[in-house]
């Protein structure tokens, strides 16, 4: 990743119009999911590939948050906006139990995981039965920054290890997937 990059997006992204715009899309997505457990406690939530933090703030509106990063500067930044439940992620093994969360968020992530299939698998085991997962990927390929590497993740995600969509995006640009699975195409 740049050296910038990160510093960059610690100053932008909490007032930028991009960032803005993309939040409440994704944030009225959530809003429409059902997050509940059935023992009555809040639903445990993973922001993965955090980056410098942002979301974990908006995200605590529908449960317990923690994020992670495979980069330490952005676990770096997300600590210095006062975020305490962030991990490196040290392995391609996320450092949770099996069956421990109920939404995991991937917000323009997958496209840089060389083993994306091996992230999908990672991401089932630990979903609680019935858990969430929200994915986004940049919507066109002249998007992609230059630290994505698979060029097959966009076409992968909603094809081939989510299925075929249940319908085609509407106002919302939301599609749903099947297996507690939502992807929304909103950047």
């Amino acid at each position: 990743m740049d050296e910038g990059f990160y510093e960059e997006y610690f100053r932008i992204e909490d007032r930028h119009w991009w960032f803005v715009g993309r939040r409440r899309i994704i944030l009225s997505v959530l809003a429409q999911q059902t997050l509940s457990r059935p023992d009555g406690a809040e639903p445990e939530i993973l922001d993965l590939g955090c980056g410098t933090g942002t979301m974990l703030g908006h995200l605590r509106a529908f449960g317990t948050v923690r994020g992670i990063d495979a980069d330490e500067r952005a676990v770096a930044f997300c600590r210095a906006r006062g975020e305490e439940r962030v991990e490196l992620l040290e392995s391609n093994r996320l450092p949770l139990p099996d069956d421990s969360l109920d939404l995991v968020t991937a917000l323009d992530v997958l496209e840089h995981i060389e083993d994306d299939r091996a992230a999908f698998a990672e991401i089932a085991r630990v979903l609680r039965p019935g858990g969430t997962l929200l994915a986004t990927v940049p919507a066109s390929r002249w998007m992609w920054g230059p630290s994505a590497v698979s060029s097959s993740t966009a076409s992968m995600t909603r094809d081939t290890c989510f299925g075929r969509p249940t319908h085609t995006p509407g106002p919302d640009m939301s599609l749903s997937f099947p297996r507690g699975c939502v992807g929304a195409a909103t950047t």
